[in-house]
């Protein structure tokens, strides 16, 4: 498992996490927020319907990859989350 960096924002409104040097959502605009240390406003998300993360695997240079329940399926898949 993993945890996200503390140095990433996330937007509250879209759910994105973006870098450490934005300010604001480059997807609608509004401000962004810290992200806790050890904490991932990520899971439990529901991804276009699909899929509803579970917990984080990795981190890197261009975005995280998740564990993720494929809804109606019932099974695991990785879900990789650009920013």
């Amino acid at each position: 498992g993993g945890t996200i960096p503390s140095h990433m924002r996330f937007c509250a409104h879209c759910r994105r996490v973006w870098r450490a040097g934005d300010e604001f959502c480059r997807a609608d605009g509004r401000p962004l927020v810290e992200v806790a240390p050890g904490r991932d406003p990520l899971i439990g998300l529901e991804v276009d319907g699909r899929y509803r993360l579970v917990s984080l695997l990795g981190a890197g240079g261009m975005g995280f990859v998740y564990l993720a329940t494929q809804i109606g399926l019932g099974r695991e898949v990785a879900v990789k989350m650009l920013y």
